[in-house]
């Protein structure tokens, strides 16, 4: 199999991931927090000691929000956003009002109070975990697996790709007590059920869903001159 075959077959797996997440609200205790996702840090100058590691300027980091369910079949929803206050749209349609959202101590969660009756933060400079439960733990380490994702396995995503990657850590997190047969079978069957793909149909024709060329009359061409270099009698 050629790495283009392979390439488009994955990312079109990944779409049927992505096809495979919850359309119903989240209920219960729901952890919400974001990560940055691609780009690569720039170290400062050798000479330069204490010096923290610049940030990447190159414009390719992505914030994804994750929104992830406590508990046995808890489910988990991602959202490449801007910024994380941005996905606060993404947060009032998909978990329920009755809900018990946990966040970090970001200021920009303060408005889920106003939506929210049971919002709690965690100060992550003081504490990892308060009493009575009350942590983000499962939502970082989805966030956690997502960065070991990008830096150990493919090394490099491109931005335009980020939710496709988010979602299939997210669908790989729902179901990892799930057996690999169980997990094959899943896939096989909504893969099978999935529409032609919009974004990777003739990816490397470049045509995917970009509309016909418009049908342009061609001129015909001239009739080749024939040079007759016989000599005349």
């Amino acid at each position: 199999m050629s790495y283009k075959t392979a390439f488009v077959l994955a990312h079109k797996l990944r779409e049927v991931f992505g096809a495979m997440a919850t359309a119903e609200q989240l209920t219960g205790v729901v952890e919400i927090d974001g990560a940055v996702v691609g780009g690569s840090k720039r170290l400062g100058n050798i000479g330069n000691k204490g010096k923290s590691p610049r940030p990447p300027k190159n414009g390719k980091e992505r914030n994804v929000v994750s929104l992830r369910e406590r508990g046995q079949g808890g489910r988990t929803l991602t959202f490449v956003v801007g910024h994380e206050k941005d996905a606060l749209a993404a947060i009032l349609k998909h978990v329920h009002s009755s809900a018990t959202v946990v966040t970090d101590e970001a200021g920009h969660w303060n408005v889920l109070h106003l939506h929210f009756d049971k919002v709690h933060h965690v100060n992550h400079s003081q504490v990892w975990s308060q009493r009575n439960g009350i942590h983000t733990n499962i939502v970082e380490s989805l966030n956690s697996r997502l960065r070991r994702n990008h830096r150990g396995v493919h090394h490099r995503i491109s931005p335009q790709y980020v939710h496709a990657y988010a979602a299939e850590v997210a669908w790989r997190e729902d179901f990892r007590r799930t057996s690999n047969g169980q997990q094959f079978m899943m896939v096989v069957g909504a893969a099978a059920k999935q529409p032609i793909s919009r974004d990777w149909k003739g990816y490397w024709q470049r045509r995917g869903e970009r509309p016909p060329k418009q049908h342009r009359e061609r001129t015909p061409r001239p009739e080749p001159i024939v040079l007759d270099f016989r000599p005349r009698v």
